[in-house]
């Protein structure tokens, strides 16, 4: 995170956008949803499997714009971006949500 900050303030600013989704429950909606429209036995299942991927595509996105737009010197380096990034996403509520982990 610090080194984020130091060197790539933009992609810190995503970072603490998505983690801040996530913490708020907007990227998975799956409790509302049934909520809603609980007439239907199989409701639940349908919408879990959407927001899952809806959750993966974000996360996949935001990896991408992350990884593509950070420099790094070497494959340490990446390896550790990346291990950050899980702790991070993980601490901020990826724990709920297994296919963040999964990513």
């Amino acid at each position: 995170r610090a080194w984020l900050s130091k060197l790539h303030p933009k992609q810190l600013a995503l970072l603490d956008t998505f983690e801040m989704e996530l913490r708020l429950g907007r990227l998975s909606t799956s409790s509302t949803a049934v909520a809603r429209d609980s007439s239907t036995p199989y409701s639940h299942t349908q919408y879990s499997a959407r927001d899952r991927r809806l959750v993966t595509g974000r996360t996949v996105e935001l990896l991408r714009s992350l990884i593509g737009n950070t420099r790094w010197k070497n494959g340490a380096q990446l390896m550790m971006l990346l291990k950050g990034l899980g702790k991070e996403l993980h601490a901020a509520g990826g724990f709920r949500e297994p296919a963040i982990g999964n990513v």
